[in-house]
């Protein structure tokens, strides 16, 4: 992963895919996000303004589909304990 910190982002495009943000600024920026590789966006990073995200086709079935199974009454309380569960061992742990 490439690594970002303490870094100033302001009315452009991020791609995620493959990066890691940790202490950054997003100023009106544009989210693209493809799905072909992970990320991670710190919680010490800050949002201004009017923040966008642009989809690939893979990160848009995915997001679709979790949606949906959200939004299930049979699967959705066992889907929003399986990703409490996954962010509960800590961002360290995708990279396993």
């Amino acid at each position: 992963m490439t690594a970002f910190e303490g870094q100033y982002f302001e009315s452009c495009e991020v791609p995620l895919d493959g990066n890691q943000f940790r202490g950054c600024d997003f100023v009106g920026v544009t989210f693209v996000f493809a799905g072909l590789e992970g990320f991670e966006i710190g919680v010490d990073c800050t949002y201004r303004g009017q923040i966008r995200m642009k989809l690939g086709p893979n990160a848009r079935m995915a997001l679709v589909s979790l949606i949906k199974m959200f939004s299930s009454e049979m699967l959705g309380p066992a889907i929003r304990h399986a990703i409490e569960y996954e962010l509960a061992k800590g961002p360290d742990s995708f990279d396993e």
